[in-house]
């Protein structure tokens, strides 16, 4: 789905797999939205995201590829992943 400038993909009852530096970045969420020209994820609704062994379990995860890090999270609690 293209809107405006802004090249997008939105997936329902998505899952995301990223492997920055040799770290492998996993998601899920009820909504996944791609932001490919901006390098963003946005996982919205019953979210997860696992990154270096630490669970982020949240409402809504807002996550920045290039600088590879969570810049939002909404109601969120981080688990220690086993």
């Amino acid at each position: 789905m293209q809107s405006g400038e802004d090249i997008k993909a939105i997936f329902l009852d998505g899952k995301v797999s990223l492997t920055l530096s040799n770290e492998v970045c996993t998601g899920m969420a009820n909504k996944v939205i791609v932001l490919f020209d901006k390098n963003q994820i946005f996982l919205e609704g019953d979210a997860t995201f696992d990154q270096k062994g630490l669970l982020m379990k949240s409402d809504f995860i807002h996550y920045d590829i290039s600088k590879n890090e969570i810049i939002k999270s909404l109601n969120s609690r981080v688990e220690k992943s086993i």
